[in-house]
């Protein structure tokens, strides 16, 4: 079989930062080609056992569930503490325009 020449050499560095769509093609192949898997780096633990660790805690300490409500908490502390505007309604149909693009939806975002 001819390995398609987007999983060579292409799936390296950092995959979350790959499109999408090249993430759909490489995952497809490979569970359709399950044989191809050993094209992929080796993933080896130890080796990067430092880095684990410091996403560990990056992880814990920005979006726990602690983390998230201290910065809700924070948020609403805020909006209390300001003084009520006037009130005006915002064009939907622009406002909507603006969120809701499907060319810039990033699942890996969300």
């Amino acid at each position: 079989m001819t390995r398609p020449s987007r999983l060579n050499g292409s799936v390296k560095g950092s995959f979350s930062k790959r499109y999408e769509e090249l993430q759909r093609n490489v995952i497809r192949h490979l569970v359709e080609n399950p044989a191809d898997r050993g094209l992929l780096p080796a993933f080896n633990p130890s080796a990067n056992e430092t880095l684990i660790e410091k996403n560990r805690k990056v992880v814990q300490e920005r979006y726990s569930l602690k983390a998230y409500g201290d910065r809700l908490l924070g948020i609403y502390r805020r909006l209390a503490a300001t003084e009520p505007g006037t009130v005006s309604a915002s064009n939907a149909d622009k406002l909507l325009g603006k969120f809701l693009q499907p060319r810039r939806f990033n699942l890996l975002r969300t």
